[in-house]
């Protein structure tokens, strides 16, 4: 079994010769270093003609990231055996001895799966700054779940987490997951993204890709590879512009369902003539709807957004069980800038009730596979586990909610431990049963109580 660690560099020598040296100290790994230099001038291909363990690619100046990875990966995997894995790895980057057998090690527990490493500041004491990519595909939202961590989380992160892509700073794939997905797209994805488009490419296969935060990349804080793009419109249209309109377009056209993919053009068509309908309207049209955006946005307290939109839910919106005991939950604490945990939240369309109060992390729990495909947003994670045991830390959330879970739960006293011990004192446990969420919402009568982690019969 052999890693291949490709390495694709632009110049900046000093960081070259430090990763490679760390590969060169891995223990328990079999490692085969390749660089790709994309036309560096301060003498990086002088330095990689004298070193005989490395293999060398050369490129012109035009490969960018995505031509370098592909280059390498066209001609390495062919040759490679399915036992065999690709490590991807930036120049700008430190790690430790162990990371090359620690990755396979967690492929090899997760079935073969692609695995990521969390990124960490260089700097003392190590900020935790990165775990991986989460995305929206219908509206192309891409954000990190390190947003979604509470502080307690991100000061111990579980040692596995499952993301929606991963990036090319230190990802493992194995050649067999490789074989599948195809390699790179260079010419629509030459630079940013490209790593994303890999990974997305990946789960429609069928893979898994995760990312252990024990196995630790180390990097500054600001990192990427920057380069004179020249003057106006020529550097928003450059290959390495990050919000380069051509490569966003092909990007979306990429990544998703095959539906997503599919009608990402009228969608952004769509987005777009709103934009245009929105500046032709006459200015107090403009300054109605921003000033009702506004409204919702501004943080004022979640009990008043509470009550606010519940009557609106009474007079206007249609019957909805689930969101009128959301927002009369949100009535009984004031949610705004604190933690929920919504047990048995299935595909997470609970959870986005609780974002409009203006929560600042929400949990949906659920046992089921499919757990929050439903519903992504930012400040929203999602545990696959059992309500008996929830694997949070005492004390994480102001407010638990259970609608119509609890009598389904085999151990229902044990799961009302369970939800009494991750709330912390002072909050409210808001449970209701499946008959109850049957009757008209209007007339259920709500039971509350105080949340005492030491009372195991709170609810």
């Amino acid at each position: 079994m052999t890693v291949h660690a490709l390495i694709p560099v632009f110049n900046r020598l000093d960081m070259t010769r430090r990763v490679v040296g760390n590969l060169r100290a891995q223990r328990d790994a079999d490692v085969r270093i390749v660089v790709i230099d994309d036309g560096s001038t301060d003498g990086t291909a002088d330095w990689l003609a004298a070193q005989r363990d490395i293999l060398t690619i050369r490129g012109d100046g035009n490969l960018w990231w995505a031509g370098a990875v592909d280059a390498a990966l066209r001609q390495i995997v062919p040759r490679a055996s399915d036992s065999d894995y690709v490590l991807f790895l930036n120049n700008d980057t430190t790690v430790g001895p162990d990371l090359v057998s620690m990755l396979v090690r967690v492929s090899r527990q997760h079935q073969g799966a692609a695995v990521g490493t969390a990124l960490r500041d260089q700097a003392p004491p190590h900020e935790l700054i990165s775990i991986g990519p989460q995305m929206n595909a219908w509206h192309m939202h891409v954000w990190d779940l390190i947003d979604e961590l509470s502080p307690e989380e991100r000061r111990a992160p579980r040692a596995i987490y499952e993301v929606d892509a991963l990036s090319g700073r230190g990802t493992l794939y194995p050649v067999a997951v490789l074989r599948a997905t195809g390699f790179l797209h260079p010419k629509l994805l030459p630079h940013y993204h490209a790593d994303y488009e890999l990974a997305a490419r990946a789960r429609r296969k069928g893979f898994r890709t995760l990312v252990s935060t024990e196995a630790v990349v180390y990097t500054e804080k600001s990192f990427g590879v920057k380069r004179e793009q020249g003057p106006g419109w020529r550097q928003r249209f450059n290959k390495g512009a990050p919000n380069n309109p051509l490569q966003q377009i092909a990007f979306r056209l990429l990544v998703g369902t095959r539906l997503q993919r599919a009608t990402a053009l009228p969608r952004m068509l769509l987005e777009q003539s709103k934009q245009l309908v929105l500046r032709l309207t006459p200015r107090r049209v403009q300054f109605a709807i921003r000033f009702g955006y506004a409204l919702l946005c501004t943080p004022f307290s979640g009990q008043a957004r509470a009550r606010v939109l519940l009557y609106l839910q009474h007079r206007f919106g249609p019957p909805s069980a689930g969101r009128w005991h959301a927002y009369r939950a949100g009535t009984f604490v004031d949610v705004y800038g604190k933690s929920v945990l919504v047990v048995g939240c299935s595909l997470g369309g609970d959870c986005a009730h609780f974002v409009r109060l203006g929560a600042r992390a929400v949990h949906g729990l659920d046992v089921i596979e499919q757990v929050g495909t439903g519903y992504k947003h930012a400040r929203v994670g999602y545990i696959r586990a059992s309500a008996s045991a929830i694997p949070v830390r005492s004390g994480t959330y102001e407010l638990v909610c259970c609608f119509a879970t609890i009598d389904g739960t085999p151990d229902s006293e044990q799961a009302l431990v369970e939800m009494a011990r991750v709330t912390r004192e002072g909050g409210f446990i808001y449970t209701v049963t499946a008959g109850a969420m049957s009757k008209s919402h209007g007339r259920t009568r709500i039971h509350r109580q105080e949340a005492d982690p030491k009372d195991s019969c709170a609810y």
